[in-house]
């Protein structure tokens, strides 16, 4: 059995994922990795070989717990992050939930009328 003094100079094992593990972590697609990539905003891959990379889980872990913290800081402070096509029916729910009923279905008001299909 090797000494404890021993097992601290071994280096640290770090996990590699592929492109397809990274986008299945993350719920992004390539383009947008490789973007953000560019960009700075997102960890950068290591070489594998000639044609082929990937990045390190503990990086990709960080990343998406910043993407977290971020969020759940927004909430705290009030800010609303929806996506700009997202805000329209966001905000018609917030009425519907204020008037205290949803919308009828168009079905549903052309019964009411008696008309038939």
């Amino acid at each position: 059995m090797a000494s404890q003094t021993q097992e601290d100079e071994l280096p640290r094992l770090r996990r590699i994922l592929r492109l397809n593990a990274v986008m299945a972590l993350t719920g992004r697609r390539r383009t947008a990795i490789l973007t953000d990539v560019a960009a700075g905003v997102f960890p950068a891959p290591i070489p594998l070989g000639k044609r082929s990379i990937g990045w390190l889980a503990d990086e990709i872990a960080r990343w998406v717990e910043q993407r977290v913290a971020k969020r759940d800081a927004e909430r705290a402070a009030g800010i609303s992050r929806a996506p700009p096509h997202l805000k329209p029916a966001l905000a018609e729910a917030r009425r519907r939930r204020r008037q205290g009923g949803a919308k009828a279905s168009s079905r549903s008001r052309n019964t009411a009328r008696g008309v038939r299909r």
